[in-house]
């Protein structure tokens, strides 16, 4: 939904918005504690985040578009695993899947400076004159300021736009595109 709304799942989950129409009215992000309960997030440029600390035994699932990188939805997700759930930071692994990268990702300067703003310069790049943004970075950003190890974090660093010969892209292929889904599961 491009928002930040983070929901708790549980077993009366269950296929929700799979098997069945889904029952939230809006979800940018999903955690569990919940043992073989997979939770998913789909994807076409957005930036998808998976979140695990398996010390604690919770999982996370987190779609970031730009509007829901600026309302720092990765930081509110890891937050609610360590306010909610009682996970340690140091224990909290995240990886960041196939997404638009900044080369791709040009936006118009309001963004930009929204971006600057509230990430700092080194999450926009001019390439000649115009402005690119960097998801991931301010992503990154999100978990460090939590306390979570850089090291923990892994960013594929695969472009969507770039590979849309096995990724879709929204921007490269507007709405005759499907999604690709980044699964989680506590086994």
């Amino acid at each position: 939904m491009h928002e930040d709304n983070v929901i708790d799942v549980t077993e009366a989950d269950a296929g929700n918005g799979i098997l069945y129409e889904n029952k939230f009215k809006s979800a940018d992000a999903l955690i569990t504690n919940i043992r073989h309960l997979p939770i998913a997030v789909f994807s076409a440029d957005c930036v998808p985040v998976l979140l695990l600390d398996a010390k604690a035994g919770v999982i996370a699932a987190a779609h970031s578009g730009w509007r829901g990188t600026v309302r720092g939805i990765v930081g509110k997700t890891a937050g609610r695993m360590i306010q909610k759930y009682g996970c340690d930071p140091e224990n909290i692994i995240a990886a960041i899947g196939p997404s638009i990268q900044e080369d791709c990702f040009e936006v118009g300067d309001d963004v930009a400076e929204i971006f600057m703003r509230k990430f700092g310069a080194e999450t926009v790049v001019k390439y000649g004159e115009r402005r690119h943004v960097s998801m991931q970075r301010a992503i990154v950003g999100q978990l460090t300021e939590l306390g979570i190890p850089h090291g923990n974090i892994d960013d594929c660093g695969i472009c969507t736009a770039c590979n849309t010969d096995i990724f879709y892209s929204h921007r490269k292929m507007g709405n005759e595109r499907g999604n690709q889904g980044a699964f989680i599961e506590l086994i």
